[in-house]
């Protein structure tokens, strides 16, 4: 009878103190992820409180006490969230484009042209590292260019070993010789000092 009484009484108040206490808490570890903000966070606390609510009558006191109960129907609400908002694309912050970065006399600089100046920034980096590789390449004996070759296309140690027909110590060797005309390079030895 006592048991049965609890029951209603919880059924009663679905939201008890330390249920919102939760609540609110995993609404506060969402912010700042998936692209929520602090402007979502009562949005966040309202949506699970009514998934505990709905959820309520499901509950059976011989199975669990409420509050374990309410924390798992939190968790699986806050997933369901997540999946939702990655699945949607809402994870990602939005970036417009045409929003003005600074303007000056020469006009308006816009996050798009900012975002082209660094692509081409970068292709251009791109271009000088890969024209230095080729310059050190080309100094390397036949083997020592075949490792550095197959490494550069994303084989493994066996494969190389296999492909080339060489034992692991052989391996080891020649590319502590690459590795050793790299670090000898000026323009790899300046850029490794700068990270």
């Amino acid at each position: 009878m006592q048991e049965k009484q609890k029951v209603v009484s919880v059924i009663a108040d679905p939201i008890p103190e330390e249920v919102r206490k939760h609540i609110e808490a995993t609404a506060r570890a969402m912010i700042g992820h998936s692209n929520l903000t602090q402007d979502d966070f009562q949005d966040i606390c309202q949506e699970i409180s009514m998934e505990v609510v709905k959820a309520a009558p499901n509950y059976n006191p011989e199975k669990c006490s409420y509050y374990t109960f309410a924390q798992a129907v939190v968790k699986q609400f806050r997933s369901r969230i997540f999946r939702y908002r990655m699945r949607h694309g809402m994870d990602v912050p939005a970036i417009f484009l045409d929003e003005k970065v600074k303007s000056d006399e020469s006009g308006d600089i816009t996050v798009f042209d900012v975002y082209c100046n660094q692509l081409s920034e970068a292709e251009e980096r791109r271009e000088e590292v890969l024209a230095e590789v080729r310059k050190i390449v080309s100094t390397l004996s036949e083997k020592q260019r075949q490792i550095c070759i197959l490494i550069m296309d994303g084989y493994d140690l066996y494969e190389i070993l296999e492909k080339l027909n060489i034992s692991r110590p052989t391996y080891y060797r020649y590319f502590a010789q690459i590795q050793t005309k790299f670090k000898k390079n000026p323009f790899f030895s300046k850029n490794s000092e700068t990270k």
